[in-house]
């Protein structure tokens, strides 16, 4: 079971419009759907069903946007793992329909935002930038998908050259850059979400661990000073589920590690992504990066490391982020997670 805790230290800690303080769950509640989690998938159902006009109760064991929600890379890129395999079992529209699933979600991000005022540091504007000649292939057909899909934004390849202007490095031989895709405040916009499904009377309880799930035609959903009952249960944990014993095997979490310098200058800024783009690399093993709205550089990828040694993250990491920056190092802009 999740000990209660705050919201890890973080840059979207730090700079959160609101901390959330929602009581905790006491007594026996009955709801239409209880929702387990209050991470994107959590606030975004419960947020969905409030506006459909049902009783929804979200029980989160620590605050609202706690785990990967609240502290994730904040790039919004279109795509679903699998999708070629996706489509071949949905007959001859799938390849349509996968893809208007894989942009869904930008849609979706884009009303919530402007009918509910969310302020995220909202940026469209993304490039996949190429490491091998493989990368480069793959960008074409992606390209090529977009002009076949009548992608309504603007997308091109860029050669190594302009991909060195656009951000500054010569790490990459080329990118597709794509206006559809951006970078926001992840943290923000999850207790944005949140806000706007309790207004339309969703209720929602912090620091409310869930012990256990009654099963049967009105589940009830269980934690240490209370109960929800309700008609449907929606379990939105991810990676911190600990009540059911048949997911706990399902899944293996992978770990990957944000570090943030402290704000550059307009100068730095403009010499390394002036067009205030999201980055990301396609390889497996992959290294993300983009300006948060003060222009700190986040620079996140994996490291061989299990734990939270604030110190060895940033040892993995700050090299990483030299070799595709080493104008930062003559610079020597300080780093924090």
């Amino acid at each position: 079971m999740n000990q209660q805790q705050p919201h890890t230290g973080s840059y979207y800690a730090a700079t959160v419009n609101e901390i959330t303080d929602y009581a905790p769950l006491r007594g026996t509640q009955r709801a239409d759907v209880c929702v387990i989690g209050a991470g994107f998938t959590g606030t975004s159902t419960a947020l969905y069903l409030a506006e459909r006009g049902y009783n929804v109760h979200v029980l989160e064991a620590n605050r609202v946007g706690w785990g990967a929600s609240g502290r994730n890379g904040g790039q919004i890129i279109g795509g679903i793992s699998g999708e070629e395999k996706i489509a071949s079992h949905l007959g001859a529209e799938g390849e349509s329909i996968v893809w208007e699933m894989r942009w869904a979600g930008h849609a979706i991000i884009r009303e919530r935002i402007e009918t509910y005022n969310i302020s995220c540091d909202l940026k469209w504007g993304y490039l996949d930038v190429a490491i091998k000649p493989r990368h480069i292939r793959d960008q074409q057909a992606e390209l090529e998908a977009l002009q076949k899909h009548n992608f309504p934004y603007e997308y091109r390849l860029l050669s190594r050259h302009e991909t060195a202007t656009i951000i500054g490095t010569n790490a990459y031989i080329g990118a597709l850059m794509n206006m559809g895709n951006g970078h926001l405040h992840p943290l923000n916009l999850c207790i944005g979400e949140a806000r706007a499904a309790v207004s339309l009377g969703t209720t929602i309880y912090e620091q409310s661990p869930v012990l256990r799930i009654e099963h049967g035609d009105n589940p009830r959903v269980i934690t240490a000073d209370g109960s929800v009952t309700a008609d449907m249960v929606m379990i939105a944990g991810n990676a911190y589920h600990f009540t059911e014993k048949k997911l706990r095997g399902s899944m293996f979490p992978v770990n990957s590690f944000i570090i943030a310098t402290e704000p550059l200058t307009a100068t730095q800024a403009n010499a390394i992504n002036p067009q205030d783009l999201a980055v990301c690399d396609p390889n497996f093993v992959l290294e993300y990066f983009r300006l948060s709205a003060d222009r700190r550089l986040l620079f996140g990828g994996r490291c061989n490391y299990f734990g939270n040694d604030p110190e060895a993250i940033k040892g993995k990491l700050v090299p990483k982020m030299l070799r595709i920056f080493p104008q930062l190092g003559r610079s020597s802009p300080p780093v924090s997670l």
